[in-house]
């Protein structure tokens, strides 16, 4: 699925910087992390997003836990 869509110029050169300065993430890890982290605290009941939100949480990938 491609998205696009506008956002404010000081929210893309936080990302931009964020990703530029952290290795482990590129834009798609990102946009995920903060939609599981927006859905998760907004109510939604899948396992799967409250899944993923942990393990960002707690920095693991889903081939770690266990």
């Amino acid at each position: 699925m491609n998205i696009e869509t506008e956002i404010p110029e000081i929210l893309f050169k936080e990302m931009k910087d964020f990703i530029e300065s952290n290795s482990d993430f590129d834009q798609y890890n990102f946009l995920t992390s903060a939609l599981n982290n927006f859905l998760y605290k907004n109510g939604c009941e899948d396992r799967r997003v409250a899944e993923s939100y942990l393990n960002d949480i707690f920095d693991q990938s889903p081939s770690e836990s266990i």
